[in-house]
């Protein structure tokens, strides 16, 4: 879709940031616009007039989490509502066993944190291996020389938050794919730049979140995981939004919720979710346009 000037310059309207700054932030932080301003006063009005409307609270909850799996080609289901990237995958990563495949192979353009949660899985049993870049790249035969059928998943940046690099994603999945492991693609320095559809890409895991290109606040990350695998993992990291029914209030009762929702953990997040209400109410086809202008 081919935007006239005069729409770009409607929507650039609701950022008042742009009237004065040219902004260059947004892989730290997207700009701040009036959508998501109205979010939160929405959400402050809300706890002052109502005090606790929990009710209503868990409607934007749901809202959000459909809105989101819409974007991505995906069903409310298979995604999680979590705090940050790195609780989606600390709940990943504590689901795995890794007494058969052992092996986490990862590249050295991956986000710190992603290194981080996996090496700590070496207490666990994981093997962590890097693959090395060359000449500011990673290619798809590095991971081929790494990739074996000892190895368990293969954590992926889509994009590298140091220098931009493209990673050759649908390759290496497909490679590991073939080799009987899992893959997780960060898509944290991308999402909002360009149409997504997890289904076409085949992944098993897809996490991001909405302060960078998706132009919302932090404290809120989304993350898919396909059905089939859900279903099969029991996170060790978990809270009380992870559960079938989180307002039971049993304390001895352990039952994960079905799906992608028993990767949440405690309370979530509710003025950041409030707060998404910009990009949620922009249609995808326009979010490229927002952010490259």
């Amino acid at each position: 879709m081919i935007l006239t000037d005069h729409a770009v310059a409607a929507i650039r309207s609701k950022f008042p940031v742009f009237k004065e700054k040219i902004y260059l932030n947004s892989c730290s932080q997207g700009a701040l616009s009036e959508h998501v301003e109205a979010g939160f006063l929405e959400y402050l009005h809300s706890w002052h007039e109502q005090g606790s409307p929990w009710g209503l609270w868990v409607e934007h909850y749901e809202e959000a989490r459909g809105l989101f799996a819409r974007f991505i080609g995906a069903d409310p289901d298979e995604v999680a509502m979590v705090a940050s990237a790195s609780a989606g995958v600390n709940s990943i990563a504590s689901a795995l066993s890794f007494q058969q495949r052992r092996k986490v192979v990862l590249g050295e353009f991956e986000f710190p944190t992603m290194g981080h949660i996996w090496l700590a899985q070496r207490q666990r049993g994981a093997e962590v291996v890097f693959v090395k870049a060359s000449n500011d790249r990673l290619t798809a035969e590095g991971y081929d020389e790494l990739i074996d059928q000892g190895t368990l998943i293969v954590p992926l940046t889509h994009i590298c938050f140091m220098n931009g690099f493209r990673m050759p994603t649908a390759k290496i999945t497909e490679m590991a794919h073939h080799r009987g492991a899992l893959v997780l693609l960060d898509d944290y320095q991308d999402c909002g730049t360009r149409p997504v559809d997890v289904k076409a890409m085949d992944l098993d895991v897809y996490v991001s979140g909405t302060l960078k290109y998706l132009l919302g606040p932090p404290g809120l990350a989304f993350m898919y995981v396909r059905r089939s695998l859900a279903s099969l993992l029991v996170p060790s990291v978990t809270g009380w939004f992870g559960q079938a029914n989180p307002f039971a209030f049993d304390v001895r009762l352990f039952e994960p919720a079905p799906g992608a929702r028993r990767f949440e953990s405690g309370t979530p997040p509710i003025p950041s979710i409030y707060g998404r209400e910009n990009w949620a109410s922009v249609p995808r086809r326009l979010l490229t346009a927002l952010v490259r202008w």
